[in-house]
């Protein structure tokens, strides 16, 4: 980190994923499917307890970039949150997300500073205002924006302030029968599509002209098994956050019980060799691709979720979007991948008070006395 508190450009992006937020349109708060580790076992970053109205209203995460959340809280209240660091900051107006979308964009390889776009719809002229965007991202400077069923991407050029529409590989037909998603890795913009098969894009500026470049087909054939696998004998999944596993204090109490670090090139590999004859071809949504790895995250049936290497076609079980709760209809939502970004500029919360600081001493005790207890435990094995 420099003087300006930006990381230098030789770094990378947030190249970590530590886990997956999922909105639910029948819960309160989103919830995060937490990875394992030594290195972070500490730190939860799916709380978001020291959000004002965090336990009371209904809240979801509306979009995210490179480690920082966009939050939406009741009465339309929007905050840019950073898990990471705990600091958070709410925007000085509320809009209706019927008539616009919120975009975030934030590099902090270029700026420790991020902007809010709200773009309208209608403005373009190619959607009635009904129409919901979502996956936008944000890349080489320039937010890049799904439209029209995924046959268009716009363009939005922070420097410049100017936009472009671009072409995608996929018809209007195509975008209305199929999914399609935007997404990132390394510093490539993906355009996927999914239908029977799953086909990737990679948008090329080698030249004048913007092109998109086939990089992947998938077959779903060899996913089709997955949700006939019996996930218990999966020793490494991720963590869920139930409301029956956080502590007082908002913190998955069963992710910070596991002491291994993930791998991605052995940790819960599926055979997906079976010749399962009853297997469906529905149900495949594409959670995001990871920063700087050959790896896209797809949920299998709608809350299985599972990592699929590009290169190698391996298959790894993540864990389940499923929470343990009863709902009438048990719906989910958006799902996002989460990098922890350090760096940044939002401020220390001004609604932070003496309470807020005597829970978080407390919290501290406590974490002395359990490593009072596990170096106990220690010495006890030892004799």
């Amino acid at each position: 980190m420099d003087g300006r508190r930006l990381l230098p450009r030789r770094h990378h992006l947030p190249d970590s994923v530590e886990g997956i937020f999922a909105n639910y349109c029948d819960y309160h708060r989103p919830h995060f499917l937490g990875r394992p580790s030594t290195r972070h076992r500490r730190v939860d970053y799916g709380n978001l307890h020291f959000l004002p109205g965090y336990t009371e209203d209904h809240n979801m995460i509306v979009g995210h970039c490179n480690g920082y959340n966009f939050y939406c809280g009741s009465m339309r209240a929007f905050c840019v949150v950073n898990p990471a660091t705990r600091r958070w900051v709410r925007l000085p107006a509320t809009f209706d997300q019927e008539f616009c979308a919120p975009y975030l964009a934030f590099d902090p390889t270029m700026s420790p500073h991020y902007k809010v776009f709200l773009i309208q719809p209608k403005d373009l002229g190619l959607f009635d205002v009904s129409s919901r965007w979502r996956y936008g991202v944000y890349c080489h400077g320039a937010l890049h924006v799904p439209l029209y069923h995924g046959t268009f991407v716009t363009r939005f050029s922070l420097p410049s302030g100017k936009y472009k529409v671009i072409r995608t590989p996929i018809d209007v037909m195509e975008g209305k029968v199929g999914r399609h998603y935007l997404g990132r890795s390394e510093d490539d913009v993906y355009f996927a599509e999914i239908r029977d098969r799953i086909r990737i894009w990679t948008l090329s500026e080698s030249t004048d002209q913007l092109s998109w470049v086939l990089k992947n087909i998938i077959d779903l054939t060899p996913l089709a098994s997955i949700s006939s696998l019996d996930p218990k004998g999966i020793c490494r999944p991720w963590m869920l956050d139930d409301d029956q596993v956080l502590d007082k204090h908002g913190n998955n109490k069963r992710l910070a019980g596991q002491c291994f670090d993930w791998s991605w090139d052995d940790d819960n590999m599926l055979d997906t060799n079976t010749n399962d004859e009853c297997g469906h071809r529905r149900g495949y949504f594409l959670i995001g691709f990871h920063p700087c790895k050959e790896i896209a995250f797809f949920l299998a049936e709608y809350y299985v979720v599972v990592a699929y290497h590009l290169d190698s076609s391996k298959v790894q079980y993540i864990g389940h979007l499923c929470p343990n709760y009863d709902s009438a209809t048990f719906g989910k939502e958006e799902s996002f991948l989460y990098t922890p970004c350090m760096i940044g500029d939002l401020p220390l919360s001004a609604y932070s008070d003496e309470e807020d600081e005597e829970d978080g001493e407390e919290e501290e005790e406590e974490e002395e006395e359990e490593e009072e207890e596990e170096e106990n435990e220690d010495e006890d094995d030892e004799d």
